[in-house]
């Protein structure tokens, strides 16, 4: 603060004066009687001094969407959400639509929509933690499910500076991993163990061998969120969970699944319509 008045005091003072007229903060700073550019030096040095107090954000940390916080897990050299996504508005904040019938689900113009598991009376439930045909417990459980023309809107789906992964951006993960890159860009169910790195460590049905649930060592904490048909019916929460890449067409899109029964990762292509969960990748 001193120093702050001292540098007032010089800025509306000029030339030189006897000591004995100087004001009570002296800015003859060197003591040469005279107000110069040299005085001043001191005190342009505090300029910049303050240390940067701005938190910089890096991948583990949490990432605030439509009012929820988001955990994120680097794997390789990408970095990614460690939930399905649940916001029910896109980036620019518009609001994506929902609570639609079968015939409004499949109708044209394609638009982005999207549901949460168990809306309709038509759904199967395989989950052993929870009743999954319940929209208040798969909503917590497993976030939102999408349509894939919500998931190629411009106005993205995705938090501002993330996205939703291509399927060539699903490859590289899977690499990083461990799956070999013939194996990574072949169909059907690929890898060895990559699926069960990336499922979670609950919330998947038993099958005759094991608890069907994952190691989660990777930390992407992937729940078998079940898919929405695009028919109305939901099937396979438990058991499996379906997600999105942006790779496709208006005919059919890449996706991913994984399965209580397998350790591998499914690769193939769906119709736009189904509703899956959703991933995101940093820009």
């Amino acid at each position: 603060m001193r120093q702050i008045q001292l540098l007032l005091v010089f800025l509306t003072s000029a030339g030189c004066m006897a000591q004995d007229t100087l004001p009570p903060y002296n800015p003859d700073y060197n003591g040469d009687g005279c107000y110069t550019v040299a005085d001043l030096m001191p005190f342009l040095q505090l300029f910049g001094a303050c240390p940067d107090t701005t938190e910089t954000w890096t991948c583990g940390g949490t990432v605030l969407f439509d009012n929820y916080g988001y955990e994120s897990v680097l794997i390789g050299d990408q970095c990614w959400l460690a939930e399905n996504l649940r916001n029910s508005h896109y980036s620019n904040g518009d609001s994506i639509s929902t609570n639609l019938s079968e015939i409004e689900w499949q109708s044209y113009p394609a638009e982005g929509r999207m549901t949460v598991y168990g809306d309709e009376e038509a759904c199967q439930d395989y989950s052993p933690d929870i009743n999954a045909c319940d929209p208040v417990q798969s909503l917590a459980e497993y976030g939102r499910l999408y349509n894939w023309y919500a998931v190629t809107d411009s106005r993205n789906v995705c938090p501002e500076g993330w996205h939703v992964p291509s399927d060539d951006e699903w490859m590289v993960m899977e690499q990083a991993l461990g799956m070999t890159a013939s194996a990574a860009d072949s169909l059907g169910w690929r890898g060895v163990d990559q699926g069960h790195q990336l499922k979670s460590a609950f919330g998947w049905s038993p099958d005759a061998f094991d608890d069907g649930n994952g190691s989660n060592a990777a930390g992407f904490n992937a729940l078998p969120g079940g898919i929405r048909y695009s028919y109305e019916f939901y099937g396979t929460a438990g058991s499996s969970g379906w997600w999105w890449s942006t790779t496709g067409s208006f005919q059919q899109a890449r996706y991913r699944r994984m399965n209580y029964d397998q350790a591998g990762i499914w690769r193939d292509s769906s119709a736009p319509f189904n509703g899956f969960s959703v991933r995101c990748i940093l820009d």
